[in-house]
């Protein structure tokens, strides 16, 4: 074999040994698709657990409305009883000072 001849039988080899080192063995490519198909089942759990997300935040911001609703209803309830409140006073007030007519009509008799 001539000089030329080996030195172009080792570039091929040193290809060669490139290729094979570049190559994905059966046992990696099996490793990466178990990888990916935990990936796959892990993102779907994570989907699954943000529509129950999504689910809670509805139903907490229904809630939310409702009791802002309720406290609504309640301050109009409260302003209303301090008006009766206030007109019930009125009227003691008013039935004091005609106890107080009476009382003095009674005393002048």
């Amino acid at each position: 074999m001539g000089a030329n001849t080996k030195e172009v039988m080792l570039a091929v080899m040193d290809e060669i040994e490139q290729h094979r080192e570049a190559q994905v063995t059966k046992t990696e490519f099996n490793e990466l698709k178990e990888i990916v198909k935990a990936l796959g089942q892990t993102t779907n759990r994570l989907a699954q657990a943000q529509g129950r997300t999504e689910k809670a935040l509805e139903s907490l911001t229904i809630g939310q409305k409702s009791a802002e609703t309720d406290i609504s209803e309640l301050k109009n309830i409260v302003k209303n009883l301090a008006k009766a409140q206030e007109r019930t006073e009125a009227a003691i007030e008013s039935l004091a000072k005609a106890q107080e007519q009476t009382e003095n009509t009674v005393r002048n008799t």
